[in-house]
């Protein structure tokens, strides 16, 4: 019984976890313009396969952080001639990678990603904010770290290629967003900063909320401490 209520307990923290708002690392997409604005088209970049990726850094402070979730404006690449009347028939991926090195995006299928954030086909793209879950993968401090969109298709077929576009911003003053990493065009990486210099594109990058952290330890510190007492209590019976 006393174990039955210390789950409903974790279950009332988590509840108010999820509800509680979290703290931001990057965040340009309160001024994102949306469907029209400025995009990149996926079919830019080159990965190892030879297909188009976009990247956007973001970097870590000087503690260990847990990753909620990401929150990307991403929307179709609207051009008829872009798929056919069937509707598009490619679909992308979207990973979370540490720096190569010298603020240099990683590239997708050859270097290893910290954590695959979502696989999506093009026709199930909502057109708009699209978010993927961070499932609180522990993130180094003092790390850049790159988001990047890329195509998984090898083949030759325009058709199966996904038309995904990222939405660039025009504002540097997001929290986190100037002196980060723009990755597009297949041309080395550019700098945001205040001076108007990069085009970063539009994204959230979300932590739990510090309090709710604490709340969901606690709750599993009662737990354990009820189990332990529990256990320790049979123990002096049985002897």
């Amino acid at each position: 019984m006393k174990m039955t209520r210390a789950f409903v307990m974790l279950a009332l923290l988590a509840g108010a976890a999820s509800s509680a708002r979290a703290e931001v690392l990057f965040d340009n997409i309160a001024n994102g313009q949306g469907l029209g604005a400025n995009v990149a088209n996926l079919g830019a970049g080159l990965d190892a396969n030879g297909d188009g990726y976009l990247a956007q850094s973001f970097s870590t402070g000087s503690g260990q952080v847990m990753l909620a979730d990401i929150v990307l404006s991403l929307f179709w690449n609207n051009d008829p001639g872009s798929f056919p009347s069937g509707g598009a028939q490619g679909s992308f991926v979207v990973e979370l990678f540490k720096d190569a090195g010298g603020n240099t995006p990683p590239t997708p299928g050859v270097d290893a990603p910290v954590l695959t954030l979502g696989v999506v086909n093009d026709n199930d793209l909502p057109g708009g904010v699209s978010t993927f879950d961070g499932h609180n993968t522990i993130l180094q401090p003092m790390t850049r770290y790159w988001v990047v969109v890329s195509d998984p298709y090898t083949g030759t077929d325009p058709y199966r290629a996904s038309i995904v576009q990222w939405e660039q911003g025009n504002d540097e003053t997001g929290t986190g967003v100037s002196g980060e990493y723009t990755y597009a065009d297949g041309g080395p990486p550019t700098l945001v900063d205040s001076q108007g210099l990069g085009v970063p594109f539009v994204m959230t990058v979300d932590m739990p909320e510090p309090s709710s952290l604490a709340l969901t330890a606690i709750a599993l510190s009662a737990i354990g401490f009820g189990y332990h007492r529990r256990r320790r209590t049979a123990d002096i019976r049985c002897a």
